[in-house]
């Protein structure tokens, strides 16, 4: 474990301009990703092997996850430097934040093979992809209801209170330090997975799609009325979902 000089203040800035420069640096990068594909997705997963799509799945989370991830980040490395003026060993953010990384490459690894299982039913079952907008508008009305679970919310609380999950989920060490960045991720995969997943119907590169996405999570996480959204987004989601059944031409807006 590292010992080194740490004021709170220059360290809080240095992560938070991390953070920043990570996320506009991943937007960037999703925007001439989806200007030189212009507008051919080639399905679901772009016509992408594994890593490539890994990597591109990396670069989205980054840009949709880091901004609203960045309080548990800083009260993190809040602790850590509580503990270096009591003497106690600490430990570099990033390690919390490689876990954190890990539960979302994880979720892409399944994704992938999920959405190529998909792929593979639609090539081989032409005669139902006439009816892809009713599976298309189930996956908005789940998401819709989820919004609302009392898992959703649980879920949502953690990600919600930093110190308190600090506190009940302390580990030591450089392994301690990853566990815990894993476990966060697997509340904040709790609260979006299904908001993740509809990335893939809408169009994995859909700026438009990201940035409305990433700003109901890190308004969910991070604004003080973030628990009252619940329930409006629910209801856009399902209104969406019915009417994406009941009139399939709405997808062409998307």
């Amino acid at each position: 474990m590292i010992r080194k000089k740490y004021s709170e203040i220059p360290i809080r800035n240095f992560i938070f301009i991390t953070i920043i420069i990570a996320t506009i640096a991943s937007w960037i990068y999703i925007f001439d990703k989806t200007e030189s594909m212009n507008g051919n997705s080639m399905g679901f997963t772009m016509g992408m092997s594994i890593i490539p799509f890994l990597v591109i799945w990396t670069i989205m989370m980054v840009a949709m996850m880091f901004p609203s991830v960045f309080p548990m980040v800083a009260s993190f490395e809040h602790f850590y430097i509580s503990r270096y003026k009591m003497g106690k060993p600490i430990v570099p953010v990033w390690v919390f934040l490689a876990g954190y990384t890990a539960i979302w490459i994880l979720f892409g690894f399944f994704v992938y093979w999920g959405v190529l299982g998909i792929s593979w039913i639609a090539k081989h079952f032409p005669q139902g992809q006439g009816y892809s907008y009713i599976f298309l508008g189930i996956l908005f009305i789940v998401a819709g209801v989820y919004q609302v679970t009392p898992f959703k919310n649980t879920c949502l609380g953690k990600c919600r209170s930093p110190m308190e999950f600090i506190r009940t989920s302390w580990r030591e060490g450089y392994n301690g330090a990853f566990v815990m960045g894993f476990v966060h991720g697997l509340y904040c995969l709790g609260c979006c997975w299904l908001l993740f997943l509809l990335m893939f119907p809408i169009g994995l590169m859909n700026i438009t799609a990201m940035g409305v996405l990433a700003l109901i999570i890190f308004s969910e996480k991070t604004l003080s009325l973030g628990t009252k959204l619940n329930k409006p987004s629910a209801i856009i989601l399902i209104f969406i979902g019915i009417t994406i059944i009941l009139s399939p031409n709405i997808l062409r807006i998307f």
